[in-house]
């Protein structure tokens, strides 16, 4: 029996030792790709076939449409649909070298190179990765020469020293005990999705700035002022609010007698507006027209009151003298 592994590069036929998947150097079967782990997944034997783990990898691996559960094993059937971030491998199984189909054919792994499983003669040689990063491709055999340009070749071994110069060098991957059916556990890999951290931060920083602005739309909003408290006054004369009203006056007014407002919980106004307060400083004036209903015991006609505020030290205005006019 004879597994390979298809997929855009090829086909990789899979051997005696697992297939590591990722888009570090020391992979067997390299995936560029964003949301491709360092070390993302694996494919090794397991008895008569071959399982797939999933090596904590950010982006998680896809068998079928369905999530596989972290380094755990899921064993492969054939025509099974392997989805490794945005590239896609089909699992397929042959029963002899000679039934695996002629065509590009990826680099063998495992112990394929010792001999145990060699490659059919009508089987094309194996496609060079450096061939579809520079765009040109190895002439096949028996095909028609054809006309080359003078195309510089790039080698893949200085694209591979240009990615490992540009990014830190993930920790390095060690093999462990196989557990058939199991979970078999292996040391954290460094995830290189610098794209998705550069959205992060944006977010955090998005999200920050909104809140010093509703912290200051709130401190703006609830902040005492002059008018503010002149207001509650009024709104407490006009419900018979009696401690309402209190709250609004200074230490000093509260404890003062014979004042307009004597009985704040039986007096009632069916009239109460004030102009605007002019501040100075900590202190501030404003002109408060009142009119009682008749029976609080004050005259049922308008009366018009000078009102002085000022401002405690915990930045609270308060009423401290009110004088009629």
């Amino acid at each position: 029996m004879e597994a390979v592994l298809t997929g855009p590069m090829g086909r990789t036929l899979l051997g005696t030792s697992e297939v590591t998947i990722g888009c570090d150097a020391d992979n067997a079967l390299i995936v560029a790709d964003l949301r491709t782990a360092a070390h993302h997944a694996l494919v090794r034997p397991d008895g008569m076939g071959y399982a797939i783990v999933d090596l904590g990898s950010e982006y998680g691996t896809i068998v079928n449409n369905r999530w596989l559960e972290p380094k755990k094993a899921q064993p492969l059937l054939p025509g099974d649909i392997i989805q490794i971030g945005n590239t896609s491998f089909t699992f397929e199984v042959f029963q002899n070298p000679a039934a695996i189909p002629t065509g590009l054919l990826g680099v063998g792994v495992g112990d394929v190179g010792k001999g145990s499983m060699p490659t059919p003669a009508s089987v094309s040689p194996p496609l060079d990765v450096a061939d579809y990063d520079t765009g040109s491709f190895n002439q096949l055999p028996n095909a028609p020469a054809r006309t080359q340009t003078a195309t510089p070749r790039v080698s893949i071994s200085s694209l591979r020293s240009l990615l490992d110069q540009s990014r830190p060098r993930p920790i390095p991957y060690t093999s462990q005990p196989w557990v058939p059916d199991g979970t078999t556990t292996y040391p954290p890999q460094q995830q290189l999705w610098r794209q998705d951290r550069r959205r992060l931060y944006q977010s955090l920083v998005v999200m920050l700035a909104l809140l010093v602005v509703l912290s200051l739309i709130a401190l703006i909003t609830s902040r005492s002022t002059p008018d503010k408290t002149l207001d509650a006054f009024c709104n407490a004369l006009l419900t018979s609010n009696g401690q309402l009203a209190t709250n609004q006056l200074s230490a000093k007014l509260q404890g003062q007698q014979g004042l307009l407002v004597a009985d704040l919980t039986v007096t009632k106004a069916i009239v109460c507006a004030h102009t605007p307060a002019i501040s100075s400083g900590s202190s501030a004036k404003s002109t408060l027209t009142i009119k009682f209903s008749a029976n609080a015991g004050f005259p049922n006609t308008l009366n018009t009151v000078l009102a002085t505020l000022i401002q405690d030290t915990n930045g609270v205005w308060k009423i401290d003298t009110l004088q009629g006019q």
